[in-house]
C-alpha cells in the first residue's frame, strides 16, 4: 500500500535527515513582493527562505504530486520538465522523466534536467533542498496544511510561473466547490458533528491526526475528526493509535484509505469485519465505513477538492443512514 509506504518513509527519513523548520506564521507564507507584471519576482517561501525569480520559469520540476498536478491543470504541463515517482495524474504526465522519490530524488537527474525552478514540499529531506539551491537554482517550498492553504499556493504557483489569470480562475473554482460543500454541512452540524476516523495504513494503525488537509476537511464536511479526542495519543499530522483507543473512541464513521500493491482501493470494510475489535465498533456493525482513494486525499492539488465532496457526502450519508459502499 503505498499510502502508509509513503508516511513511514517520512517518518524514518525526519530522523536521519531532519524534516525542515515549521513554517511560520501566516504573514510569512509565499507572497508576491514585487508588483504583479513585473520581473524579476520575489518570493519568501515557508522556510522563510527568499527567492528570486528573473523571467518566467520554463523548466519546471516538481517535487510535489499535488503542485504537478496543479502545474497541467492550468495549462503549463509543457513547463514541467521533472517529477517525482508517484505522480501519475493526468495520465499524460508520465511522459514527464522522473527524478526520484519527494524524499529521496535524484541530484544528478535534477541537474540533468537543467530546471530553472524547484518546487518542493515539507517531507523532502533539508539537505537535499540545499543541495539543489547551491547548484543555483531556484528552489520555493511550500507546507500547505490547510484546504485554505492548498489554495493559496494554487494561486501562488500561477505566479511563480506568470500564469496568475489561469491559477486564479482555478482557485476560485476551487474555492466555490470548497464554500458549497461548506454551506451544506451546516445541516449535518445541526443534527451533532458525528466523529470520523481516517485510516491509512490498519496494521499500525495510522490515521490522520491534527494540523493536516484532511484533519481541515473532515471539519469543513461537518464532522469531527476522532483522533484530535485521542487524549495523549493522536500527537502529530499521522499519529498511531493504540486498538484499545480505537475501541474508547468508537467513531461514528471510518474512512479507510488504502491501496493494494497495484494501486487499487482496498475494501476497508470487509477488513474490518474480518478483525476482532474493529468488527464490534458502533461504525462497522452500523455499515458506516467508507473506502476513499488514498491519491485523492494525499495530495495539495486539485483533485483534494473532489475528496472534500466524496467526505461530505460520506458524512451526509451516514448522518441519513449510512452505507458502506462509499
Amino acid at each position: 500500500m503505498r499510502y502508509p509506504v509513503t508516511i513511514a518513509l517520512i517518518i524514518a527519513l525526519a530522523g536521519l535527515y531532519g524534516c525542515p523548520p515549521t513554517p511560520p506564521p501566516p504573514d510569512l507564507q509565499p507572497q508576491v513582493e514585487d508588483s504583479p507584471a513585473d520581473w524579476p519576482r520575489t518570493f519568501t517561501d515557508a522556510l522563510g527562505e527568499t527567492v528570486t525569480l528573473q523571467a518566467p520559469p520554463q523548466r519546471v520540476i516538481s517535487l510535489s504530486t499535488g503542485f504537478a498536478e496543479t502545474i497541467f491543470t492550468i495549462g503549463a504541463g509543457d513547463r514541467l520538465v521533472g517529477r517525482t515517482d508517484f505522480v501519475d495524474h493526468p495520465p499524460e504526465i508520465l511522459q514527464v522523466p522522473t527524478v526520484g522519490g519527494m524524499i529521496n530524488p535524484s541530484l544528478e537527474a535534477i541537474a540533468a534536467l537543467e530546471p530553472d525552478l524547484v518546487l518542493t514540499i515539507r517531507g523532502t529531506p533539508h539537505d537535499v533542498v540545499e543541495s539543489v539551491r547551491r547548484t543555483g537554482v531556484p528552489v520555493i517550498a511550500r507546507d500547505p496544511v490547510t484546504v485554505a492553504e492548498v489554495l493559496e499556493c494554487t494561486r501562488d504557483i500561477g505566479r511563480y510561473l506568470g500564469i496568475e489569470q489561469e491559477a486564479d480562475a482555478l482557485a476560485d473554482d476551487l474555492e466555490a466547490r470548497r464554500d458549497a460543500v461548506a454551506e451544506g454541512a451546516w445541516d449535518v452540524a445541526r443534527q451533532g458533528r458525528p466523529s470520523v476516523l481516517f485510516v491509512i495504513d490498519l496494521d499500525n494503525v495510522f490515521v490522520a491526526g491534527a494540523g493536516h488537509f484532511v484533519d481541515d476537511m473532515i471539519q469543513i464536511a461537518g464532522g469531527v475528526n476522532a483522533a484530535t479526542l485521542a487524549a495523549g495519543e493522536a500527537a502529530g499530522q499521522w499519529p498511531s493509535l493504540s486498538l484499545e483507543a480505537v475501541v474508547a473512541l468508537d467513531p461514528d464513521i471510518i474512512i479507510m484509505a488504502l491501496e493494494d500493491d497495484r494501486g487499487e482501493v482496498v475494501d476497508g470494510a470487509a477488513l474490518l469485519r474480518q478483525r476482532p475489535a474493529w468488527r464490534d465498533l458502533s461504525a462497522v456493525r452500523g455499515d458506516r465505513v467508507y473506502n476513499i482513494d488514498p491519491d485523492l486525499t494525499s495530495r495539495a492539488g486539485p483533485r483534494l477538492f473532489d475528496a472534500l465532496e466524496q467526505i461530505a457526502g460520506i458524512v451526509s450519508d451516514a448522518v441519513g443512514g449510512g452505507s458502506s459502499d462509499g
